[in-house]
């Protein structure tokens, strides 16, 4: 998922960070790229909005108490990842997205940080990378699973 000496950096959606802690589709991939993460094999960023979707995801499974839900939450944060708050310049360009592709104001809002700060955003949303075309700063959890594949050969 890597090239050596230059880490990829990616934006987490946070269906990825859900993935971490909710054994369903996919999971062992989004698992894969965060012991990349701990491991220094590349960089994971998340916008703080998505501590927000990840804790609401997690409550209506209704499978996890409030305080099982924010115990994952902390260990989310205790991972030291990079967070981006909230940013009025980020929000203006999500709504020209928003009016662009038809998307929802939270991906939106994803993808123009990843833009603005040169990153690539990863999700498990396949609707959502179909709204967005090839053309944006975007891919799927799994692509990376194939990169990994691919530079194991």
């Amino acid at each position: 998922m890597n090239q050596p000496n230059h880490p990829a950096t990616f934006l987490l959606d946070s269906n990825i960070i859900v993935k971490w802690y909710h054994d369903e589709e996919d999971s062992p991939i989004a698992l894969a790229l965060r012991h990349d993460y701990l491991h220094g094999a590349c960089e994971l960023r998340l916008a703080d909005v998505s501590f927000y979707e990840f804790a609401n995801t997690l409550f209506y499974l209704q499978k996890y108490t409030p305080e099982q839900i924010i115990a994952r939450a902390q260990s989310l944060f205790g991972m030291d990842l990079k967070i981006y708050g909230f940013d009025l310049v980020v929000l203006r360009d999500a709504l020209d997205l928003c009016a662009q592709k038809n998307i929802a104001i939270y991906d939106a809002y994803l993808v123009a940080l990843a833009k603005r700060e040169n990153l690539v955003l990863v999700t498990a949303d396949s609707k959502l990378l179909r709204k967005l075309g090839p053309h944006e700063p975007a891919v799927a959890l799994r692509a990376l699973a194939k990169r990994s594949d691919e530079t194991k050969e």
